[in-house]
């Protein structure tokens, strides 16, 4: 098994390297290696310490990894690593010109959506091609294997993508990758709704929970609206008054203390 991934082999695969130009100090590699088992992805954080390269955070996708399983291939892939691509002139011996160093192919219009990620139960996560995936839509490198890092540890992960051009082909993406991406970010709500709804006049209504009654009035006749932070307090406020009327309370007396000290 690991004599069919040993240097001889590899050489006679198509390699294909992106890095993250951005961070040259610590880069994010991702590898693409044209197998005998289909394509097998590899994403991993390298330190460069003087000629020396460290693998740190890896991930393995790909259709090898239902073959042979991940755990396997991240133990070769970092023996193999650490024998024979522990130098960046190793790197380039071993795989000679089939490596090509090159960004991503991105998107060229589209505007920032906040993601929460969850990963599917009983689905086939591939972190590598969703980084890649993400990375299309002008997230770094290296925020992108950050993300997928916490998805992977903790099956879930919050994300702000530079440049979507479409939410519905983004989530198809990453779909059929193995993760689930909804919006995070509040609906809108009436405010005049919410605040009718506890009896309360403009006045009463900002002073009880921290607000400018001009913003108030603003909101309700549509000189303005709330951005996502506000929209996020307007639906603590509709769901839960008496938690902001204490936090606010709690604030206060914190500060009052902090000003004795």
């Amino acid at each position: 098994m690991q004599a069919a991934y040993g240097v001889s082999s590899l050489a006679a695969c198509e390699v294909r390297i992106v890095v993250d130009h951005a961070n040259t100090e610590d880069p994010i590699f991702t590898v693409e290696l044209k197998t005998p088992w289909g394509s097998l992805h590899v994403m991993a954080g390298v330190t460069l310490s003087g000629r020396s390269l460290a693998l740190e955070g890896m991930h393995i996708g790909g259709n090898p990894v239902k073959t042979w399983g991940a755990a396997a291939l991240r133990d070769i892939a970092q023996g193999r690593w650490s024998n024979w691509m522990s130098t960046r002139s190793t790197l380039l011996a071993a795989l000679g010109p089939r490596v090509h160093i090159q960004e991503e192919t991105r998107v060229r219009e589209g505007s920032a959506e906040r993601l929460g990620l969850k990963r599917l139960p009983d689905a086939d996560l591939d972190t590598v091609a969703a980084a890649r995936v993400l990375v299309r839509r002008h997230l770094p490198v290296k925020a992108a294997h950050s993300v997928m890092t916490e998805l992977f540890d903790t099956g879930e992960a919050y994300v702000e993508v530079p440049k979507v051009e479409s939410l519905t082909y983004l989530t198809a993406d990453l779909k059929a990758l193995g993760i689930e991406a909804r919006r995070h970010r509040p609906n809108r709500i009436s405010v005049r709704s919410v605040r009718e709804a506890l009896h309360l006049s403009q006045a009463q209504f900002a002073l009880r929970f921290g607000l400018e009654e001009a913003t108030v009035k603003n909101w309700e006749q549509g000189k303005s609206r709330p951005n996502a932070t506000a929209m996020t307090l307007i639906w603590t406020i509709h769901r839960h008054p008496e938690a902001v009327v204490d936090a606010l309370a709690k604030g206060a007396t914190t500060t009052e203390e902090a000003e004795r000290d």
